[in-house]
């Protein structure tokens, strides 16, 4: 799993020198600040429910009329959260006028918010099949890859560069929603509005956790975009892909281990964990102070 995500992220680091010579430094910066923007309704949709409907998944892997009626469930929720985004986001690009000079990259960039709505995360996690999320998730991103290099060939087409990784996104999540579908192996059905109040309810704590690290993370990139420019943006950006590819290394220890520990925690697997994933992060600033500076001068 940790192989695939790594090779996942690396994608973009593969396709950056291409990319950012052809449509430019600014155009590209411009991309990743419409992407920032984006990402904050990305987490509100999500909501915070990958976290609470992976535990109930993994408490009760062989329970197939749970897993379909979260199915259910999470999808609604999240098409009633992203109809309530797009009321926000059009009022927020009609009366700024920067958003709204560049509406068509801001608008591509936020529909990106709809591979949200039918990525199934939580369920590969909770069932402990990452592995076949993560083969979908790349298998079409190798597949864009010829899209993207016959499609771009100069600064203009920073708008298709972008409709591409969307439409790329969006797909595969659709796709992923499917097999989900297909391995609960129990039809689907309209969930009770009850159900969901009360599964907006239990989520919220997540959600909270969720959008303060994101907000934390993707107010940087808006600050950098507002006060120094979209070229220093770019830049930062490619430090912030760089950082990923090894720190995907600790996140997946957790990731892999979270299903199992939610049946049954030990304190000291805990501990554990906690010093193996020191020494891993220890290892990741080692390889980025080491090889950071190579990686750059590459791209």
């Amino acid at each position: 799993m940790t192989i695939l995500q790594v090779m996942n992220s690396f994608f973009y680091i593969l396709i950056y020198p291409y990319v950012i010579n052809t449509v430019g430094v600014d155009h590209y910066g411009l991309f990743v600040f419409a992407t920032s923007i984006a990402t904050y309704f990305m987490v509100f949709i999500n909501f915070g429910f990958d976290m609470h409907a992976a535990k109930l998944v993994s408490l009760k892997q062989e329970d197939s009329q749970l897993h379909a009626s979260l199915l259910s469930s999470v999808t609604v929720a999240k098409l009633v959260l992203e109809a309530l985004a797009i009321i926000v986001f059009v009022l927020i690009v009609l009366n700024v006028e920067f958003l709204r000079s560049n509406a068509l990259l801001f608008f591509l960039c936020f529909a990106n918010t709809l591979s949200c709505i039918f990525l199934p995360t939580w369920y590969f996690h909770g069932l402990q099949k990452m592995k076949v999320l993560t083969l979908i998730q790349l298998s079409f991103k190798l597949l864009s890859l010829p899209l993207i290099y016959f499609s771009i060939k100069g600064e203009g087409d920073i708008a298709i560069y972008t409709a591409i990784v969307v439409f790329t996104n969006v797909l595969s999540s659709s796709v992923s929603f499917a097999v989900a579908v297909k391995m609960s192996g129990v039809a689907l059905k309209w969930p009770v509005f009850s159900d969901l109040r009360t599964l907006l309810h239990e989520v919220q704590p997540f959600f909270w956790s969720t959008a303060t690290n994101t907000f934390k993370q993707k107010s940087v990139e808006i600050i950098i975009g507002s006060f120094f420019g979209m070229k220093e943006l770019a830049i930062y950006d490619l430090a912030n892909k760089i950082f990923s590819v090894p720190s995907l290394l600790a996140s997946n220890i957790n990731a892999a281990l979270f299903p199992i520990m939610v049946k049954k925690a030990k304190k000291n697997v805990v501990s554990k964990v906690i010093r193996i994933e020191f020494f891993v992060g220890l290892l990741c600033i080692l390889s980025v102070v080491v090889g950071g500076y190579w990686v750059v001068d590459l791209v």
